[in-house]
């Protein structure tokens, strides 16, 4: 608890906290605190259906009233993210007492409630802003263990505790009340449970949100309208089987019982608890809700895949163990080593602790803590619209509106330093629109952080505001130095990896002279080939505000991607590029400045015909996404067929590799070939590859530039060995026979070859016929 309660107070330091729903909690406690039930102003402008500003047009979350007095204590958006995560920390308590006694003492008695602390969905839940539902997870767990032991009255308590947390929450009590009266069997209990649970979540959803909006029924019923769940009127009539049963849901059922070992499964009546969450989420149109490490969705179905689980050891234990104690004591053990490794596995992957994979720390930067400084030229009683991860440090107010679906307010604040998705080009309305507007003015402007006042003197934007783009200590995560043209020059990047978004992609760049021109940046998405197959077509939050024309030599700014209109979260493997261009069309190769590499450590790839540069190849696997920028290899690795061949002092050929070595016309012949450099290449060497028959009769052949077109020649170190795979086709009129392979480089278009000298230097012509046999059948 110590540990997520630093960690979500230091994510809001950092501004990653947001208005949905730390914001919208936080002003609605606040107000129920002062008198005013559940009233908040968040939704002014992006919800038109609002009877009265009031959370019940959203959620029944009678809960908040329970929460409410700590306010009176400490008044702070903090105070429910540390209640949040000391609530989540306690369901450890009932998840050791459950296996404690399902399955004794010692290992599974620690091994279980550790499950429940590392699961990966419950921690995202966690740090996912401030949701009453993320409680219920530590509820429904005390209320499991109440009732698998008989201690109805804890049950009913956290029972009615959890159901208190969203309008849905009853149905999961409902289905522990239907475990209870036919499995238990003890239907005086269960069946007027379900009962109540059932008439408790028809009441919230069908009565008491449609009665606070005006469409009549609850905004979030539209996420289920493709799925027939619901009708016009709200009804429920038919699930459409094939939104349910689909590859993506299968995924998520997988993922979300493997860190219990899938025990879960072994345990159907307990794991059937969970079902009206999990169909609430499977089904959904939103998105957002099928994701499991990212939001809030399913940290409701986490204690029940754990009380499965638990149970689910218990029965497979007594079913192998025979009823013989040590056998018995055995499976146990084995079953919670078991449980512990595909925890700590799946953690590893998808964690959001240090024993996971990439977890950082928030970093609190001068530029967060200037906040502070623009919040106290904002009055305390002032009407204010924000944006939405600056929106939950001020929505302690009357009224607080999140920009820019309101702004009827006194005060507008932004910060274009963590403001970068431009979808639309956005923040060009914004830049123009907004802080241009003659309604407004300039209130302070400084480090990114814009505050303007309705009524106020306009003003433009003071160089200090562009201090949040200029870069005082430069150290990328891929340093390198390419020119584009004699007009950019790119020091180094980074690459940000977020769960179940788009990566960020941070450059960092310098006007190598006084420009004139606004020249463009963009990204360009590559295929596994390397093919260009898309781009960022709106310009990046930097040259919104701060174009090239106005770049100062020497002065190194920092350029966010952010390509929100990308979608590669499916694509097992692709690459990303960069490109400078001139003028508004992304896709005229005529206007790019060409890069030119002046110093790099990583193997330098130039696709869209050698007018980008590579960033790096990206890959999403099952475990997650990983990123890869080659280093320049100048150790041999293990080459198959050793060669030692020299082509015009420049070029020596190590070694290669043909697979597979018997073909049929039409077959793919792959070759591998080892360069090493031996001298800079000022010039461009297109390599040949031919499959001769014994008349030396070209039957396949395949003539590009190193690395499929990517790695020019120029681009090579001395020293730097270049993997070069080629790809081509036995010809069709191939007949059969022993087929041999040449090797050789030439300037296009038909520049001469580059002469070929072996070991001891003696003339070996204007090619390399490799010594293997190729027999075509």
């Amino acid at each position: 608890m110590f540990f997520f309660s630093a960690l979500t107070i230091a994510r809001h330091q950092a501004l990653q906290t947001n208005a949905y729903d730390l914001g919208n909690v936080d002003q609605a406690v606040w107000n129920t605190a002062r008198g005013r039930p559940l009233a908040f102003t968040n939704w002014e402008g992006r919800a038109k259906t609002f009877k009265a500003g009031t959370r019940l047009a959203m959620h029944v979350e009678p809960i908040y009233f329970l929460i409410a007095p700590l306010y009176w204590i400490w008044s702070d958006p903090r105070a429910l993210l540390i209640l949040q995560s000391v609530v989540v920390a306690l369901g450890a308590l009932p998840a050791y007492w459950l296996a404690r006694d399902k399955l004794g003492d010692g290992l599974p008695a620690i091994v279980f409630p550790a499950a429940y602390l590392l699961f990966p969905a419950l921690e995202a839940a966690n740090l996912f802003d401030f949701h009453a539902v993320t409680l219920a997870a530590s509820l429904f767990l005390f209320a499991a263990y109440g009732l698998l032991s008989g201690r109805t009255r804890v049950f009913l308590i956290f029972a009615l505790l959890a159901a208190a947390c969203k309008e849905e929450m009853p149905l999961l009590v409902a289905m522990m009340g239907l475990y209870a009266a036919f499995v238990q069997p003890r239907p005086r209990l269960g069946l007027p449970v379900a009962a109540i649970g059932v008439t408790w979540f028809l009441i919230a959803a069908f009565v008491i949100v449609p009665m606070f909006n005006t469409s009549g029924r609850s905004p979030y019923l539209e996420y289920y309208d493709s799925a027939g769940l619901v009708g016009e009127g709200g009804t429920p009539v038919v699930l459409a089987l094939g939104q349910l049963f689909t590859l993506a849901n299968l995924k998520y059922v997988v993922r979300l019982l493997m860190p219990v070992g899938w025990l879960s499964l072994f345990s159907p009546a307990t794991l059937a608890m969970l079902a009206p969450s999990l169909l609430v989420n499977l089904i959904s149109d939103n998105h957002q809700m099928h994701y499991l490490e990212r939001y809030h969705y399913a940290a409701p179905l986490v204690p029940f895949v754990v009380v499965s689980g638990i149970m689910g050891a218990a029965w497979l234990s007594r079913r192998l163990g025979r009823g013989q104690p040590l056998r018995v004591r055995r499976v146990v053990t084995f079953l919670s080593l078991w449980v512990l490794a595909c925890t700590l596995v799946y953690h590893y992957y998808r964690g959001f602790t240090p024993l996971a994979e990439g977890f950082t720390w928030p970093q609190i930067t001068e530029h967060h803590r200037r906040l502070a400084t623009i919040a106290q030229l904002i009055p305390e009683d002032a009407s204010l619209s924000a944006q939405h991860n600056l929106n939950p440090h001020f929505s302690q107010r009357d009224r607080i509106n999140l920009f820019p679906y309101s702004m009827n307010t006194e005060y507008l604040l932004l910060d274009a330093a963590t403001f970068t998705a431009n979808k639309d080009n956005f923040l060009a309305w914004m830049r123009d629109e907004v802080v241009g507007n003659p309604e407004f003015g300039l209130v302070a402007a400084e480090d990114g952080y814009i505050l303007l006042r309705r009524g106020a003197s306009p003003g433009p934007l003071p160089d200090a505001f562009y201090d949040f783009l200029r870069v005082k200590d430069l150290t990328p995560e891929y340093p390198l130095t390419v020119d584009f043209g004699d007009a950019l020059r790119l020091h180094g990047y980074d690459i940000q990896g977020r769960r179940g978004d788009e990566r960020l992609y941070t450059l960092y760049m310098e006007a190598l002279r006084p420009l004139t021109t606004d020249y463009q940046i963009a990204l360009f998405l590559l295929d596994a080939e390397g093919n260009v197959v898309g781009a960022t077509t709106e310009p990046p939050a930097a040259l919104v505000w701060y174009p090239t024309s106005r770049w100062r030599p020497g002065e190194i700014i920092r350029v966010i991607f952010e390509p929100v209109t990308w979608w590669t979260r499916d694509i097992p493997e692709f690459g990303v590029a960069v490109g400078v261009y001139e003028g508004d069309e992304v896709w005229d190769l005529g206007r790019r400045l060409r890069p030119r590499v002046v110093a790099s450590r990583w193997q330098v790839r130039l696709p869209g015909e050698r007018t980008l540069l590579q960033l790096a190849i990206l890959r999403n696997r099952l475990w997650g996404a990983t990123e890869e920028v080659p280093p320049r290899l100048f150790t041999p690795p293990r080459i198959p067929r050793k060669l030692d061949v020299d082509l015009g002092g420049q070029v020596r050929l190590l070694g290669y590799d043909v697979k597979p070595t018997k073909v049929r016309p039409g077959q793919e012949l792959r070759v591998r070939l080892y360069w090493r450099a031996r001298a800079p290449i000022a010039q461009s060497y297109t390599v040949f590859v031919h499959l001769l028959n014994g008349e030396n009769q070209v039957r396949g052949q395949r003539d590009s530039l190193p690395g499929g077109g990517l790695r020019p020649t120029y681009t090579w170190m001395p020293g730097e060995i270049v993997v070069d795979d080629v790809r081509f086709a036995v010809a069709p009129e191939a007949s059969p026979g022993p087929y041999q392979i040449e090797v050789g480089m030439y300037l296009a278009p038909s520049g001469p070859r580059l002469p070929v000298t072996d070991v001891a230097g003696n003339p070996q012509g204007d090619r390399v016929l490799l010594p293997q046999i190729i027999t075509v059948k």
